[in-house]
């Protein structure tokens, strides 16, 4: 969680109740508040002809484009609710009365936004540089890393086929060959059809 719910309610948030496959900010507008997410999930897009490039799933207590509304610039993705979503929607004038007068507010923000840095850094090179095997692979080991998931233990990955092609753009026929030929030599493991690392 980013910023303390009670901070949220006392500084007279809303709560936007999102229906499943509404949206709850596009891609070109103005940034003109903070969002975090009470339940539910959304997906962070960008569409174009026909296709979709999928950057994040955020999930309860995540905060969603705060780095467009520090940045004064337009968001340059649409974010859609994946299922029925409630957010907390704050002005852009009282968030940041929260990050001025709220260090640990501050703090938490800057560490996130650290860690998706450091997980787009990495992305970015393992789509423009790798195989579609090493790409796959990359993506499921970052995944895991980035949700704080301890050392050795498998880690259910949440995502469909479809959902991985989305996120690293490659064709779902791809993934699912690719899939096969990690569990093959023993990379991940594929138990009733879900895919752990």
């Amino acid at each position: 969680m980013v910023i303390d719910v009670k901070l949220l309610l006392l500084y007279e948030s809303e709560e936007l109740t999102i229906a499943a496959d509404e949206i709850v900010f596009n891609e070109g507008s103005q940034s003109d508040h903070y969002y975090q997410i009470k339940s539910g999930s959304v997906k962070l897009v960008n569409s174009f002809s026909g296709a979709e490039f999928t950057h994040a799933y955020s999930y309860k207590g995540d905060s969603l484009g705060e780095e467009f509304l520090l940045s004064n610039h337009p968001f340059s993705y649409t974010a859609i609710a994946r299922k029925n979503t409630v957010v907390f929607r704050l002005s852009r004038n009282k968030f940041l009365q929260i990050i001025h007068k709220y260090p640990d507010a501050q703090f938490n923000l800057l560490q996130i936004m650290g860690a998706r840095m450091r997980y787009k850094n990495i992305m970015m090179y393992a789509i423009a540089t790798l195989a579609p095997r090493q790409k796959i692979l990359a993506f499921l080991k970052l995944y895991k890393e980035f949700k704080y998931y301890p050392g050795s233990l498998p880690y259910e990955i949440p995502f469909t086929r479809q959902e991985i092609a989305n996120m690293i753009g490659i064709r779902v026929e791809t993934v699912i060959r690719n899939i096969k030929e990690l569990e093959k030599n023993g990379e991940l493991k594929i138990i009733k059809r879900k895919i752990f690392i």
